[in-house]
Formats: structure tokens, sequence, C-alpha cells
């Protein structure tokens, strides 16, 4: 849940490594530069890598080259608990409060149980 392992594939599926050959940029299978990112609140980048892969298909003569990027990304906890458990909890919370709170005319009882499934329904 907290740690996403990500594999993007780039390759070209009409034109054989004989037209374009997709090499990674530093020429090794080095990590992927993450430098100029911008971070981000929700994820942290854990680890990058690039392959370099040529495949041969049952169709036609020549390899095809694809690059596979490979990305290591974390949840940051307290994003996702700021933002989503927290209020939820509270919500919630207050919903099943207003179930149980006492009401003398039927009229009342309607509206807190109307007022407490809106209330879980609009989040």
């Amino acid at each position: 849940f907290f740690l996403q392992f990500c594999v993007l594939t780039f390759g070209s599926w009409t034109h054989d490594n004989k037209a374009i050959d997709y090499q990674p940029n530093n020429g090794t299978d080095a990590a992927i530069g993450v430098e100029n990112c911008i971070e981000n609140e929700e994820w942290n980048i854990i680890q990058t890598s690039v392959s370099r892969i040529e495949r041969k298909y049952r169709c036609c003569p020549n390899n095809y080259t694809l690059l596979e990027f490979y990305i290591n990304i974390q949840r940051k906890p307290l994003y996702y608990i700021t933002n989503l458990i927290t209020p939820t909890a509270i919500i919630t919370f207050i919903a099943i409060i207003g179930f149980f709170t006492s009401a003398t005319v039927n009229q009342i009882r309607a509206e807190k149980i109307t007022l407490g499934i809106t209330t879980v329904r609009e989040f």
C-alpha cells in the first residue's frame, strides 16, 4: 500500500531496431535522472533504473528495442492521514453520534437520520 513499484515500457510497434534503436540517455543502465523533478506532497521517489531490451518476435525478421524504466515510490503517510483518514473518521463519528441522540418527535428523528446519511454519503 505505501510502496509502489512501477514499470514503464517504451518501444516502437512499427519500426524494428534497424529504424529506431532506443538507448538510455547516459548509455548505461543507470538510474533515471530525477534531480530536476518537483517534489510531490504525496510520494517520495525511492529508487529508479533503466533497462534496454532487444526482443525478437516470431512475425518479424529483426529485433525490436524496448526501454524499461523502473520506479520505486513510497507514499508519505502524513499526507494520507491528514487529507483522507482524519476527515473521514470525524465525519463518520459525527454521523454515528447523530443517529444515537434522543429525539422526542418523529419528524425530528427522520431529519436526524436523513442528515446522518447525507453526511456520510457526501464525503
